[in-house]
């Protein structure tokens, strides 16, 4: 672990997925993967990366549960950046029956907000 963390302490900027809470983002990358995620923002901040954030794709499958993600982070210390559903790999295909995916492909073309949530502030490009 300590040749990891001095390649990590080069690193100006760190940005860490999250499939949102832990049941789901443990569902899509493995048992344990959210713990190892958290546990990766905190190593890298501690070994002095002066940017680490988390970035999830946001879409109905994962709406419920989008206000505790932000209090996790926001109480861990760290910004999330939310990005919306957009050009799925599974639309127009068989995988593509879900609401989320119908309703990405409905709204094609809709212009793109980008938020950044950092210790409660809200700030929209």
């Amino acid at each position: 672990m300590s040749r990891k963390i001095e390649t990590i302490k080069r690193l100006a900027h760190v940005k860490i997925s999250l499939d949102g809470l832990k049941e789901s983002h443990d569902a899509a990358r493995g048992k344990g993967a959210f713990d190892k995620a958290i546990a990766g923002a905190l190593a890298a901040r501690d070994a002095g990366v002066p940017s680490v954030e988390f970035t999830c794709v946001v879409g109905r499958h994962k709406a419920d549960g989008l206000e505790t993600l932000v209090e996790l982070v926001e109480k861990l210390g760290f910004t999330v950046i939310f990005q919306p559903v957009r050009n799925s790999l599974f639309l127009d295909t068989e995988r593509n029956g879900s609401a989320w995916q119908t309703e990405a492909a409905a709204n094609a073309g809709a212009p793109v907000v980008w938020r950044a949530i950092t210790c409660g502030a809200v700030a929209s490009t």
